[in-house]
């Protein structure tokens, strides 16, 4: 190789290395910012800490029955009940249906709840209130 290729060659191994030390300074400058802004925004850290004695009490093959006083239709009753069911898994949470009973129902609220409304509507009985709005119900035969 020609002494001009060679100088070619270090020019362009310099010129990569220089862009590709570029993009991972921008991306890591980028990425702070973003975790700096909003770490937790679906606030999941607060969610497993929330639930924490409902996971410790259902066994990990459990399906359970969800209720909330925020409907599933909206944007944010969605956003409780994928969090939710993240935080049980491998605990599978499904939507409380008349076609769908399972054993246990987490109940989880923003207001005080009507327990024993909720009892008879659903055919449950409270198992534990765990405060913060978490409550955990289990079928009547």
């Amino acid at each position: 190789m020609s002494q001009s290729g060679q100088w070619r060659a270090w020019t362009a191994l310099a010129a990569t290395s220089l862009a590709g030390l570029a993009g991972a300074i921008l991306y890591w400058a980028h990425t702070g910012h973003v975790l700096r802004q909003g770490p937790d925004s679906y606030k999941i850290a607060e969610q497993e800490a929330r639930l924490a004695g409902v996971v410790e009490m259902l066994p990990v093959d459990a399906t359970v029955g969800y209720l909330s006083d925020v409907p599933f239709g909206k944007a944010d009753g969605q956003m409780y009940f994928f969090v939710a069911q993240y935080v049980l898994a491998p605990r599978l949470l499904v939507e409380e249906k008349p076609e769908r009973r399972p054993r246990w129902v987490l109940g989880s609220f923003l207001k005080r709840p009507d327990i024993e409304q909720i009892e008879k509507e659903h055919g449950v009985k409270l198992v534990k209130s765990f405060g913060r709005g978490v409550y955990l119900f289990e079928r009547t035969p």
